[in-house]
Parts: structure tokens; C-alpha cells; sequence
């Protein structure tokens, strides 16, 4: 009974340590995008996850955007609420979401980067120039928020294919 304990103990302890091993994996590249509206520069945005090809499914991703202009937090989080709107995005969740976005969003200056990461469990976490914010734990936000970005009906879809891989110029 002791070395069945013992051999579970340490299956356990491996299965511990791979899953440790794999949340350290260094993120590649997928895509990147620049957003310009007119004359005006908007974003640059970079999608990574863990093998460089985009799978709307692969966790853990990332979206990091470095800004090339001030925003106001709010202003975010107004684009967020509309993008989701234009999109049909409805979720019971949507303004408990968006008071969380509020709760955690800076205002944000030229060169801030901003960045979401979903892990295995689709919990968001944000960066705020490297510094970690805060963590959204309901699995169904991330997809959505992504979406903005990756969904077939975004508003960019220029900058979706760039960001998934599949520029077409």
C-alpha cells in the first residue's frame, strides 16, 4: 500500500511538473497588424500562442497592441462594447464584463502596450506594458474578446488576416 501510495505521489509530481514545464513555454509569432485609419496610426498588434499557426482553440494565446496614440480607458472600453454590437455579440455576462474591463484598464498613452493572455483554462489574464493587471476567469470571456479581432465578421478584416497568418497581398 506504501509504494502504491509512493508511485501515485510521484505520478502526480510529473504530472505537476509537465504542466509547470508547459505554462513556461515561450509564445510565437502567429501574425502581426498595423491599424491606420486614414492618416492617423491606431494600433500595431501581435497574435503568439505556442507554435506560430493559428487554431482559434490554442491555448495559451496572446494579443499584445502597442498604441500609437492616447486613449482614454473608457473610450476602450465604449469600442469593445460597440465591436461586440456590430458583431451580434450577446452574453448574460457582457456588462459585468465590461464593469471589469473598466476596473482594470488604464488610461493609455502612445508606445502603452496593452495585452490579453487566455491560458489552458480560458482565463484572461491583461498586461499593462508588462505589468499584470488583473484576470477575467470566465472561460466564455476570452473567445469573445479575441473575436474582436479574429472573428470571420470583425470590423478589420485586413488586420485579422494579417494577425491569423494569412495575408493576402
Amino acid at each position: 500500500m506504501i509504494k502504491n501510495g509512493c508511485c501515485a505521489l510521484f505520478t502526480l509530481f510529473l504530472l505537476i511538473s509537465s504542466v509547470a514545464v508547459q505554462a513556461k513555454l515561450p509564445l510565437q509569432l502567429v501574425g502581426e497588424a498595423r491599424l491606420q485609419i486614414m492618416f492617423w496610426p491606431i494600433y500595431e498588434s501581435r497574435l503568439l500562442n505556442a507554435d506560430g499557426v493559428y487554431n482559434p482553440h490554442a491555448r495559451p494565446v496572446r494579443l499584445e497592441i502597442t498604441y500609437l496614440r492616447d486613449f482614454k480607458a473608457q473610450a476602450l472600453i465604449d469600442r469593445t462594447s460597440k465591436e461586440w454590437g456590430e458583431q451580434g455579440v450577446t452574453h448574460p455576462s457582457e456588462a459585468a464584463w465590461l464593469q471589469q474591463l473598466q476596473a482594470l484598464w488604464p488610461d493609455i498613452a502612445a508606445d502603452d502596450e496593452l495585452a490579453i493572455e487566455i491560458d489552458t483554462l480560458n482565463h484572461s489574464t491583461f498586461y499593462f506594458n508588462g505589468r499584470r493587471l488583473g484576470k477575467i476567469q470566465d472561460p466564455a470571456f476570452g473567445n469573445l474578446f479575441l473575436g474582436i479581432w479574429l472573428s470571420p465578421s470583425t470590423s478589420q478584416p485586413d488586420q485579422r488576416l494579417a494577425l491569423i497568418g494569412s495575408e493576402t497581398n
